[in-house]
């Protein structure tokens, strides 16, 4: 930057040095008796000097010249306006500020050590699946079609597949996620903990169904204060809710899971 001020401030010089020649030529043309005046003004950073000699008509207006020449030197100077230089953002501070706007709770998935193969999980889970409460429990259970025999449609009783508490107890310590899938919606279906993006229109007083452990799973609540794994406690007890801003439901349960019991 120092390279283009100072060629700035050059352009400048050479504007003065063609005002003195002009003032000396005017008042030379028709003066008496002249007078040499040094005139050393030194401009900042090395830039260059004005030229020293100047021809004045008459002693008595030799000072009022110099301090009109000074001051119009320094107006110049000063009203020469350098562009500061544009500092680029650093990756790190990019990498901050995403850090900072994708992840504002800061929260992490709590693994177990030994998890449920994810595939095996998904290509067994039955496809006519309900939940239902029955005795004080929440149950998943499949729909077995009907066999047709030779005496008629014999119905087939529902299968278990999960089963806990309406009102699961709440642990003092986490339980860790031992797969991908961590609940199933309210019509059956697997929910992935990566299944964010499907359940980000939900209102946050929406059921979307419920975690392995028995809790419920609700919409997106933004402005509410929520624990690691990702729940809260309400007037209707405890509850987990998604977060858009995040792209992953649970953190951990905060009750004791169950693991849904699959034909081989």
């Amino acid at each position: 930057m120092r390279w283009t001020r100072n060629v700035i401030i050059a352009f400048v010089l050479l504007f003065i040095g063609l005002f003195f020649t002009s003032a000396q030529m005017y008042l030379h043309a028709g003066s008496t008796p002249a007078m040499n005046l040094s005139a050393n003004v030194a401009v900042s950073e090395g830039a260059g000097v004005v030229p020293e000699t100047a021809i004045i008509p008459q002693k008595e207006g030799r000072d009022s010249f110099v301090a009109m020449m000074k001051k119009e030197l320094a107006r110049r100077v000063d009203t020469i306006v350098v562009p500061e230089p544009v500092v680029a953002e650093t990756d790190q501070e990019k990498n901050d500020q995403e850090d900072l706007n994708n992840d504002a709770t800061n929260r992490e998935i709590i693994w177990c050590d030994a998890t449920v193969l994810e595939a095996q999980l998904a290509a067994n889970w039955p496809k006519e699946v309900s939940v239902v409460e029955r005795e004080g429990a929440r149950v998943v259970v499949e729909q077995k079609p009907a066999i047709q025999t030779a005496s008629g449609t014999v119905a087939q009783p529902p299968v278990t597949l999960l089963q806990f508490p309406v009102r699961p107890v709440l642990r003092t310590e986490p339980s860790c996620l031992t797969s991908g899938y961590i609940g199933v919606t309210k019509d059956g279906r697997l929910i992935h903990n990566n299944d964010v993006i499907l359940y980000k229109g939900y209102a946050a007083t929406t059921l979307v169904g419920y975690a392995f452990d028995g809790n419920p799973i609700y919409g997106p609540a933004e402005n509410t204060e929520l624990d690691t794994c990702g729940g809260q406690t309400t007037a209707t007890g405890y509850q987990y809710n998604l977060r858009s801003n995040e792209n992953f439901i649970l953190g951990c349960f905060m009750s004791e899971p169950q693991q849904p019991i699959l034909a081989g």
